[in-house]
């Protein structure tokens, strides 16, 4: 639980430094975060649906 904390924390902060004092600009550094980002949201997005079918749908076989 400690490691989620502190993934999550991270993520926010970084989100949070990249758009609230505009550090990183409106540039493509910025859309290279951003790109970043979205991927390990989709890695996450993906690793909950394995953990959720792996846990649930193969249990009823």
């Amino acid at each position: 639980m400690k490691f989620i904390t502190i993934i999550f924390t991270l993520l926010f902060s970084f989100s949070a430094m990249a758009h609230d004092d505009h550090y990183l600009g409106d540039g493509m550094l910025h859309n290279i975060v951003h790109a970043c980002l979205f991927c390990l949201a989709a890695i996450a997005c993906y690793k909950v649906g394995q953990y959720i079918r792996q846990r649930f749908f193969n249990k009823a076989q």
